[in-house]
């Protein structure tokens, strides 16, 4: 029996390569069809929920180009979500407005 190791989405996120992250989505999409079919129902309704083509009411029915930028995108902009910090603990101001001193 082997452990499974997960990471949050943050630190993906924060950590992928954009082409690495491009043939993570490309084998994810191709690889779809081998899951249960209440899976694929499940990442269909994310992909609709998420990731816009346009021409395309359904995403998942995109050439796998359009789906895989797609994709990325919904992950980058999600990312904008949520705080990022770096390495040291101290927070990113780089996603951050930019604050004005009084004076």
């Amino acid at each position: 029996m082997s452990d499974i190791e997960t990471i949050s989405f943050k630190a993906i996120n924060v950590y992928i390569n954009e082409d690495y992250l491009e043939t993570v989505l490309k084998s994810v999409l191709t690889g779809i069809k081998k899951l249960p079919k209440q899976a694929q129902i499940e990442f269909v309704a994310f992909m609709r929920k998420y990731a816009t083509v346009l021409g395309f009411r359904d995403p998942s029915r995109a050439p796998l180009t359009l789906q895989v930028n797609a994709l990325a995108k919904a992950l980058r902009v999600r990312m904008r979500l949520f705080p990022m910090f770096s390495a040291s603990g101290q927070r990113s101001t780089r996603n951050s407005p930019a604050r004005s001193k009084p004076g």
